[in-house]
């Protein structure tokens, strides 16, 4: 996960990790509510800013289905 990070030239952190480790557990697309739930206590503002640091460096991509949430 850390050379994932690095390879997009985002800094590596604990918190950025484990997001990513929350996406890892899941096969399929998941929505913001999955990732809170699962990351338990967090600041919501970090996790928005993580999250628009990975759409951009392209680590993650975001898919609307038929006018549901974002995921």
């Amino acid at each position: 996960m850390e050379n994932l990070l690095r390879s997009k030239k985002l800094r590596v952190t604990p918190f950025r990790l484990e997001v990513l480790n929350v996406f890892a557990k899941y096969d399929n697309a998941i929505d913001i509510s999955t990732i809170e739930s699962e990351l338990g206590s967090f600041d919501r503002i970090t996790l928005y800013r993580t999250m628009k640091a990975y759409l951009k460096a392209g680590v993650i991509h975001e898919i609307i289905l038929n006018g549901a949430s974002k995921k």
